[in-house]
């Protein structure tokens, strides 16, 4: 990651709590500290211009958000007896978890828990692109020769912190 300092200037997101600032003022606070071609592929994401998406991170995004929207309409088209193919959009590739967990959104009795569902849908496909799981690599780096002394014992502690880190990632 090239932009530790600006990642941690920005307010905390949490899901089913409303938006700690516009987008906006989220460009605002990007501009001058990303790239020329970072910036302007945030600029796309946040207009939504796929055809513009040159990061793997902006292509895999708009592909699965537009697959989440292609299973929410046929599922909305369905009971109202409606044919959704005029609202489907093409979209590269398909993911059978995702479409699974639009079913499972429509399930949900209430329309905002099915929106906050698919939200959920929505952050775990963020999160997957932004690191994914086969690109976790634990190191262990035990080098006695420049760290040869430590003032305790100390491996219950490492066994806690790094078996989180490990569920965590």
């Amino acid at each position: 990651m090239k932009y530790y300092y600006l990642v941690a200037s920005l307010p905390v997101l949490a899901l089913g709590e409303p938006a700690p600032c516009t987008a906006a003022e989220f460009r605002a606070r990007c501009e001058g500290v990303l790239s020329p071609v970072d910036a302007r592929e945030l600029r796309g994401l946040l207009e939504g211009r796929a055809g513009e998406a040159q990061s793997a991170f902006a292509r895999g995004w708009f592909a699965a958000d537009t697959q989440l929207r292609n299973a929410a309409a046929r599922l909305r088209a369905t009971p109202m007896a409606v044919e959704a193919k005029g609202f489907l959009r093409e979209h590269p590739g398909f993911t059978a978890a995702l479409e699974k967990a639009v079913v499972d959104a429509f399930a949900k009795p209430h329309p905002g828990e099915r929106e906050l569902e698919l939200d959920r849908c929505r952050w775990l496909v963020a999160d997957e692109l932004a690191l994914p799981v086969a690109k976790v690599q634990v190191v262990f780096d035990c080098d006695t020769s420049t760290h040869p002394y430590d003032w305790q014992t100390v491996a219950s502690r490492f066994a806690v912190m790094g078996g989180n880190a490990v569920i965590a990632a």
